[in-house]
């Protein structure tokens, strides 16, 4: 690592607008000026995929050009991070501030998409001018050592990830059953809806599900079951805030997925049935959720049963979910976890 950059500030890439609340924190820790630079990926997201890299390779660009002017650079989204480093080692550059890369995930593609994922990911991994990838569950490292070798798996650092919801008031817009509760599921990334569907079939339960259209492509939904491929941001926050429970099904559930669901659903003080493995143990157990076998319909059958039947059990569950929340998983202590790495 490179230390002979002397200018005191720090700057943080991001693909979308970072809570002030995480930059004053790192401000205050190093009595310095944190600087934003990001580019908007929302709309992007819910298109082309091409288009949303070019985004991270152009803000790559620009962190590159700017580099010398801070002590150290802070990537929020990890392929922003992972050109960044690439550009360095393609050009040669010798001198650079220290950076790290956040919310780093590795989930092998097949045929020859995936060696060039890999390989593009082991490169990132051997760059000099990035030191550390934070991972937001402690048992990817041992799969990110078996992918990429020990070595490169030492840059590797486990942190908890906090997120602050912000919960504005309600406006009604999104009430899909009014007289009935609700499960609601949602997000994109490594969701097994599959399971979940064949869980609700032939039920009198209601299901709300907030996705990408892709995410639904080819699967049965039943009559009581709706889907919502337009719910972002506070709408999608709504959904989640009106059902009785939240439901997370996860494809693979020792890469990390579904931790922002998870802690929204924590912060509003929802019932929890989540599927159980490595990257969910980090942030909740049988002590504030129901965990669930991976692909298992029984299991979440018997799960939404034992919720709607013994309410006070699922109120303790939901109050202990919240109270670990708050305890853990704020922007303010992850903000603090991170201000740590940068010092080392």
């Amino acid at each position: 690592m490179t230390k002979d950059i002397t200018k005191n500030k720090i700057l943080i890439v991001a693909d979308r607008i970072v809570d002030r609340k995480f930059c004053d924190i790192i401000k205050y820790d190093f009595n310095t000026n944190v600087d934003l630079c990001y580019f908007d990926s929302t709309v992007a997201r819910r298109h082309i995929k091409c288009f949303r890299h070019l985004g991270y390779f152009i803000s790559a660009i620009r962190a590159f050009k700017r580099r010398n002017d801070y002590r150290s650079i802070v990537f929020w989204q990890q392929f922003i991070g992972i050109y960044y480093g690439l550009l360095c080692s393609v050009l040669g550059v010798k001198v650079f501030p220290p950076s790290i890369v956040l919310q780093f995930i590795f989930k092998r593609r097949q045929g020859i998409s995936g060696w060039i994922q890999k390989n593009i990911f082991r490169y990132s991994l051997d760059a000099c001018a990035l030191n550390y990838f934070i991972c937001n569950s402690s048992g990817e490292k041992i799969y990110y050592a078996q992918q990429f070798g020990n070595n490169r798996a030492k840059k590797i650092i486990f942190k908890a990830l906090g997120y602050d919801i912000k919960k504005h008031g309600l406006s009604g817009n999104f009430m899909p059953y009014q007289k009935k509760d609700y499960f609601f599921s949602g997000g994109t990334s490594n969701r097994d809806y599959l399971t979940l569907l064949k869980a609700f079939e032939g039920t009198n339960e209601c299901l709300v599900i907030a996705s990408l259209t892709r995410d639904m492509k080819g699967l049965k939904v039943g009559d009581n079951v709706k889907v919502f491929h337009n719910a972002f941001g506070e709408d999608f926050i709504e959904l989640m805030a009106n059902a009785y429970a939240v439901i997370i099904p996860l494809n693979n559930p020792d890469i990390s997925s579904g931790q922002l669901v998870l802690l929204t659903a924590m912060f509003l003080g929802k019932p929890i049935i989540i599927t159980n493995g490595g990257c969910v143990r980090d942030y909740v157990d049988e002590d504030c959720a129901l965990l669930v076998r991976d692909h298992s319909v029984v299991d979440i059958k018997k799960s939404v049963a034992f919720l709607l039947q013994d309410r006070l059990r699922a109120s303790d569950l939901a109050q202990k979910a919240a109270k670990r929340y708050e305890e853990s998983f704020t922007l303010t202590q992850y903000a603090k976890r991170i201000s740590a790495i940068l010092r080392t």
